[in-house]
Order: C-alpha cells, then sequence, then structure tokens
C-alpha cells in the first residue's frame, strides 16, 4: 500500500486559548483540499492525526499533569468528543473517516510509544481512512499514565507503514530560522539553529522543536516529509508534489 500520513495541528482547528472550540472553517479547508487530491489521485490510502488544541491540552494544563486516573479519563473523554467532531467534518466533505480511539490501539513501555496496527491496516485496506489523535495513553510498564502526542503518533504511523509522505500541517508556514521559512531542515545539524514559534494558549506537548526531535529515528523509513502551513492550496501542493512554500524535512 502506499500510505500518505497527514498530522493536522490542533492549533490549526481549534484555539488553545478558547477550550472546547473547533475552527470549522479551516477543517473544512483543509478536508476539501485533502478530498481533491484524493479525486486526483495524488493519494492511495491515507492516515489522517490531529492534535488536540484547546480540547485535551486545556484539561491537562487544568489538571498540572496527566498523573491522575480522574486528569486521564478526562483527557480521554474530551479527546474522544474533538475525534468525533473532526471526522464529522471531514465525512461531510465527502471523506471515507473512520474515527479510531488513539488510547485504544496505543500504548507505552517505559515511556517509549507502540502501536497494535492491526485495524489501521485493515481499515485502509478496506478503503477507509483512520483518523487517530494525540491522547493520554496507558504506560503498562511503569504502570503510570503518560501523553501520546499527535505529532509523536504521526511519526510513529509513517514509520511503522512506511509512508511515502508524511506531512504536517501547522499554524506557521514551515521551520524557521531568523524568521524565515527553511525549504530544506536536517534533524542531524540544523536543530540547533531553528527558531522556536510562540505556542498560543495552552500546550503540554512542545512546539516545533519537540515536532521534529520525534523524527529522530523514525524518519529513515519515510519517504518524504513535510511540514507547511494551513493553506489549503500549499497542502495539496505538500501532498501532490512539492509545496511553493514549507519545509522539506531530511535525515
Amino acid at each position: 500500500m502506499r500510505i500518505h500520513v497527514v498530522k493536522i495541528g490542533g492549533s490549526v482547528i481549534s484555539d488553545k486559548s478558547k477550550p472546547f472550540s473547533i475552527d470549522y472553517a479551516k477543517l473544512e479547508a483543509i478536508a476539501e483540499a485533502i478530498g481533491e487530491c484524493i479525486d486526483r489521485g495524488c493519494i492511495d490510502k491515507l492516515v489522517l492525526v490531529h492534535g488536540g488544541g484547546g480540547f485535551g491540552h486545556y484539561v491537562v494544563q487544568e489538571f498540572g499533569s496527566v498523573e491522575s486516573s480522574e486528569a486521564f479519563l478526562r483527557v480521554v473523554e474530551v479527546m474522544r468528543e474533538m475525534n468525533s467532531k473532526v471526522v464529522e467534518v471531514l465525512r461531510l466533505a465527502g471523506l471515507k473517516a473512520f474515527g479510531i480511539d488513539t488510547h485504544a490501539i496505543a500504548y507505552m513501555r517505559r515511556g517509549k510509544l507502540f502501536l497494535d496496527t492491526a485495524t489501521i491496516s485493515a481499515a485502509l485496506r478496506m478503503g477507509l481512512i483512520p483518523v487517530l489523535y494525540g491522547d493520554a495513553v496507558l504506560d503498562v510498564v511503569d504502570e503510570v499514565f503518560r501523553i501520546a502526542s499527535g505529532d509523536e503518533l504521526a511519526w510513529e504511523l509513517a514509520y511503522a507503514f512506511r509512508a511515502e509522505r508524511l506531512v504536517f500541517v501547522t499554524r506557521v508556514p514551515g521551520v524557521l530560522r531568523r524568521g524565515e521559512v527553511v525549504r530544506k531542515f536536517s534533524l542531524s545539524r540544523d536543530l540547533q539553529s531553528m527558531d522556536e514559534v510562540a505556542v498560543r494558549g495552552h500546550d503540554v506537548t512542545g512546539g516545533m522543536r519537540t515536532k521534529l526531535v520525534k523524527g529522530i529515528g523514525r524518519i529513515a523509513g519515510v519517504g518524504s516529509v513535510y511540514i507547511v502551513g494551513h493553506n489549503p492550496r500549499v497542502i495539496k501542493q505538500a501532498l501532490c508534489s512539492e509545496p511553493e512554500i514549507g519545509t522539506q524535512v531530511v535525515e
């Protein structure tokens, strides 16, 4: 299977400073752009991941951590709610979106993420688009609750399925250096020279630097990796060819 993985930033489709709000206009525009790419034949199989935005991040911030069972269960509850809203918009745009609870197929062992990909693989073979999300998960060795960020999940899925393309849709146009978009960014050479983008509202999983670090050890198994903004035209370019503005991430 030729697989694309797309991670939609939670801060793109929701406002981290306004709890439990979805930016439907942006989400609909992204859904339509993805649908056009599928219709054009650019995408064979697709896995979508979205971040926690003003849902999961807000809850963890309110509790101070995800260490308690109360915090864990609340994160699971609100992220399932967010996923349901995202899937509904995708379905209305004509996409065969199938929401999968991340906490049901993902777990950690001493902080390292593992996935049971059987359900995702079957869904892809059956013509569906699995939609997962950043979530709270169990660490089955340490027996604690942890956060599996949408970024880490996207990298792990792309690595596990040897994705042809991994695209991160963010609220900034790419990786920045001295305020300018970097066209090509090397994980092994450029991490110390990038700008860190200020985070608006609630964020508990880190910013652009953390997004990139999660690719170390995983990028070798992925075809092309792009970080782009949420302009629908640029998203379509990133999925089908090469974006006019954005960052290609390499080893």
